[in-house]
């Protein structure tokens, strides 16, 4: 049940609150959830959520810290390692349907996006992931960047948990 409220909050455009009655309203889910989450999720899901964006700088160090010494990058590279997955994170959508997963054609219709194959997703390689970071060394950014996205995922996966 949490996890439904948590949804509908996510998507509503009413999150006032009242302390005039008892009812719990879709602020109070968020509110639940931000409560007993990392720092971590708390930015993520405000930065995803919420739209602000002004929490992605201390997002992206909190990510990045153990990059470095772990795949043995710079500190520069590892920022941008963080940055670029927070981003793909952030917006997974195709850039051609905008993760519609299909093209409105001008005679009417729609086809197969063919793009993302109609999965709606933005697919990076590892060579474009290593080039959006500066760095030639391909394989150690495919394993950062990896890294980083279960570190998102599990972050938030615990701030989701009942």
């Amino acid at each position: 049940m949490q996890q439904i409220n948590i949804a509908r909050a996510q998507n509503s455009h009413n999150l006032d609150s009242s302390t005039d009655d008892f009812r719990h309203h879709d602020i109070d889910a968020l509110i639940h959830v931000g409560a007993k989450a990392s720092r971590l999720a708390s930015l993520l899901l405000r930065i995803k959520n919420a739209d602000q964006s002004r929490w992605t700088k201390e997002a992206v160090i909190i990510l990045a810290q153990p990059l470095a010494g772990r795949y043995k990058i710079s500190r520069s590279i590892a920022m941008r390692v963080a940055y670029a997955a927070l981003t793909e994170w952030i917006n997974p959508h195709c850039r051609a349907c905008s993760g519609a997963r299909e093209i409105l054609r001008e005679a009417g219709g729609s086809i197969l996006c063919e793009s993302c194959a109609g999965a709606g997703v933005h697919r990076y390689s590892d060579s474009d992931r290593a080039s959006l970071c500066g760095a030639a060394f391909v394989g150690r950014i495919a394993d950062a960047h990896a890294y980083v996205m279960s570190e998102i995922t599990n972050n938030i996966a615990a701030a989701l948990r009942d």
